[in-house]
């Protein structure tokens, strides 16, 4: 994901390596992110060959790689892992979750109308669907998910994550992160989070990350 920031280009890439989903009761509590030597070697060889390695240094380049062929030992290489970043669209996919944790509570409908506007919003990357859902889930119980012991995919202990703190239009910020005053924003390792969890069946429910 590219986005142009004055003289300044973020970079959040997520790369999962997906197998068949087979989930054991062992499967860790959360990703570490310890690197994998092999993985991280070729990670790093990978950036000095596209001429990267500056980006890296300035930490205008964020990258998580995360190979779960077997979800119970993810593997883990990274470059500034916890650097918070302006996200543009990226972050519809926390909206994504408040939506489906709100309809899990039985305090809002999975109807055709809701459906729809969740379809458009990622897979269109709607601003209009994704501001709708955005003030049907509310943005104070959305940054309270977020930053719940559950899942904490806005956690400042790591830097920041996952955060939506302005609808997708042109009112102005309902409150931004509290650590780096970004509207739309994500690291690398939290989005990466959000994937492993939905992947072992731990967002929200088996059934509904299924």
């Amino acid at each position: 994901m590219y986005q142009n920031c004055g003289l300044k280009i973020s970079l959040i890439i997520i790369s999962l390596i997906f197998a068949t989903p087979v989930y054991t009761n062992q499967l860790p509590a959360d990703l570490s992110e310890t690197c994998d030597p092999k993985l991280q070697k070729g990670l790093y060889q990978c950036l000095v060959s596209l001429n990267l390695a500056k980006a890296v240094n300035r930490k205008s380049l964020s990258i998580v790689l995360v190979d779960i062929t077997d979800p119970s030992f993810p593997r883990m290489a990274h470059v500034n892992p916890n650097e918070m970043m302006y996200a543009a669209s990226l972050p519809k996919i926390a909206i994504l979750l408040g939506a489906y944790q709100r309809i899990a509570n039985g305090e809002m409908k999975m109807d055709a109308a809701t459906h729809e506007k969740l379809a458009l919003m990622i897979r269109n990357s709607s601003n209009h669907a994704a501001t709708e859902i955005l003030n049907k889930v509310g943005k104070t119980y959305l940054a309270n998910l977020l930053q719940s012991p559950r899942y904490r995919l806005y956690d400042p202990q790591r830097n920041g994550g996952l955060w939506v703190g302005k609808e997708y239009a042109k009112s102005g910020a309902w409150k931004r992160d509290p650590l780096h005053n970004i509207s739309h924003g994500a690291t690398a390792l939290q989005v990466a989070r959000f994937y492993y969890l939905l992947q072992t069946g731990r967002l929200v429910s088996p059934e509904i990350s299924r």
